[in-house]
């Protein structure tokens, strides 16, 4: 599994402002600085541009390894991660909420509708993917508890049979669902602490908390030279690159701050064969994107 960390539509917002923004002031303070003094080219930038970007080049390094260690996880444990039985699918949901069924990874799983014959009827078996979530041991707990409570109701002794009945009968289909539910979740904590899984999804969000961290490092440090502006304008493009589905939604703001590092990028582009070496090693996609 490979997903880039989630950011909600107001830190997106708030992460393309604050781009724009330091690629903006950077653009017009070098403008408006006295001639520097000739230097080797990138070797006059700040420190703290020169650590962020390496700080970012090691934090996508880092992340592109979890990613492929994730892969291999999957792979191995993947076919150990129980199916959780169809009697115990609960009710639909999106795949982002919190309850949802998921694989060992954490990611959503998705049952084709065709397949549900005891869950769906038969005419809204189709080909549609969906996401349910589980009845847990401790909800099918308290719907028997309630059940039980309830008093047989009817006139006549037919009625309170039929009443003593139809409670029996749903009172016994929940003690299967409960022993299912029961079975299901057992299996998937033993599974849980055999594997590692916890620890290895901790270890993977950690990497991409870091990707994070560090293209935020980069858009606040100073810069002293045309250099740090692209590298500002490349991490810029290499973020929303990742995000792009949820930036686009932003509209203008998006378009606007993408449209100047963009132009930024490309106007501030090297001779071939000199390129910063660590912008090289940071931002290889947003080159990519830049030289299109």
């Amino acid at each position: 599994m490979s997903q880039d960390h989630k950011i909600t539509r107001r830190t997106a917002l708030a992460s393309v402002v604050a781009s724009a923004a330091s690629i903006t002031i950077g653009a017009t303070a070098l403008a408006a600085a006295p001639a520097a003094p000739a230097l080797p080219g990138y070797a006059s930038e700040t420190p703290e541009i020169i650590a962020a970007l390496t700080e970012l080049a090691d934090a996508r390094a880092a992340l592109a390894k979890s990613a492929t260690d994730l892969d291999w996880f999957a792979a191995h444990w993947g076919y150990h991660w129980p199916k959780a039985p169809e009697e115990i699918l609960g009710g639909r949901c999106m795949e982002f909420e919190s309850r949802v069924e998921t694989d060992i990874l954490g990611a959503p799983v998705f049952h084709v509708a065709a397949d549900l014959t005891k869950r769906l009827p038969r005419d809204m078996r189709d080909n549609r993917k969906l996401c349910f979530a589980i009845e847990t041991p401790a909800e099918i707990r308290e719907w028997i508890a309630t059940h039980q409570a309830f008093s047989v109701r009817g006139r006549s002794p037919e009625t309170r049979a039929k009443d003593a009945h139809r409670k029996a009968r749903y009172i016994a289909s929940q003690e299967r669902k409960l022993a299912l539910s029961e079975a299901y979740f057992a299996e998937r904590a033993r599974v849980l602490e055999e594997s590692g899984a916890p620890q290895m999804r901790q270890r993977h969000a950690d990497a991409q908390r870091a990707v994070v961290n560090a293209f935020a490092a980069v858009s606040r440090a100073p810069v002293a030279s045309v250099w740090g502006l692209r590298a500002k304008a490349l991490a810029y493009l290499a973020d929303a690159a990742r995000h792009r589905e949820m930036l686009e939604g932003l509209g203008g703001v998006y378009q606007s701050g993408y449209a100047l590092a963009l132009h930024t990028a490309q106007t501030t582009r090297p001779a071939e064969g000199e390129e910063w070496p660590l912008i090289a090693a940071a931002l290889p996609d947003a080159l990519t994107i830049a030289a299109a």
